[in-house]
């Protein structure tokens, strides 16, 4: 990925300001090559990075991340609740 990334990158500097004058600039070469490089990372992350990751902590703020067998009931009863709370408002304009 290293190589694919570093090709696209030195491409895109090179060879960019014949496709668009803005590539002159390293830094839109920069993100080009990585919003080219990162779809290419996506299968590693999820098999092998993503499984392992059970919490994320920001500062004294920790977000516990529930497992993916792990089945999620919040999420249909809310819709369930947001349906009903938008019904009856509905019927209570009329």
């Amino acid at each position: 990925m290293a190589v694919l990334f570093v090709t696209l990158f030195v491409g895109l500097v090179c060879a960019g300001p014949e496709l668009a004058p803005a590539l002159a600039v390293p830094i839109w070469a920069l993100l080009i090559a990585v919003a080219l490089t990162v779809p290419a990372l996506a299968p590693w992350l999820a098999a092998s990075v993503l499984p392992r990751i059970h919490s994320i902590e920001i500062s004294e703020v920790e977000i516990a991340l529930q497992e993916a067998g792990a089945p999620i009931v919040v999420v249909p009863l809310a819709m369930q609740n947001l349906g009903l709370i938008l019904l009856q408002s509905h019927s209570g304009q009329k």
